[in-house]
């Protein structure tokens, strides 16, 4: 019995442990990460040459993606620790599409490529199916 009581402190302390040290290093790298995207944004509104237009736009893309990598991290061990909470957000979704669609026109476009802007409106009429079968179910 007073080893189980034990083992379950030692858990208790080891988690507490991790999750200082998650916090820590989420900031430890968050600070500095943001600090990169900042003003990698802050040197494409300069002039540049297009070779380091493009080295800069790499920079802010590789620190966005350890950013959204990093929140990740944070976001599974929330889950894993039974401290992540479920919010009831209500959105358009017509909005969210539309949103998205531009934000990848807009990096379509510095990359010349072609983009096209109809997906959104198959999303909602993928999702108007969905809608429909989850009714029929009901």
């Amino acid at each position: 019995m007073e080893q189980r009581r034990g083992e379950g402190r030692d858990e208790g302390t080891s988690r507490r442990k991790s999750d200082l040290l998650l916090m820590r290093m989420s900031h430890d790298i968050r600070t500095p990460m943001n600090a990169i995207v900042g003003l990698s944004h802050l040197c494409l509104q300069t002039e540049l040459n297009s070779r380091q237009r493009e080295y800069v736009e790499k920079i802010q893309d590789a620190a966005a993606t350890l950013v959204a990598l990093l929140n990740d991290v944070i976001d599974f061990s929330h889950v894993e620790s039974g401290r992540m909470e479920l919010r009831s957000t209500p959105f358009r979704m017509t909005d969210l599409l539309q949103k998205i669609s531009k934000a990848v026109l807009l990096r379509a476009e510095k990359k010349d490529w072609k983009y096209c802007s109809a997906w959104p409106r198959m999303c909602l009429n993928t999702l108007r199916e969905i809608h429909t079968a989850f009714t029929r179910c009901l």
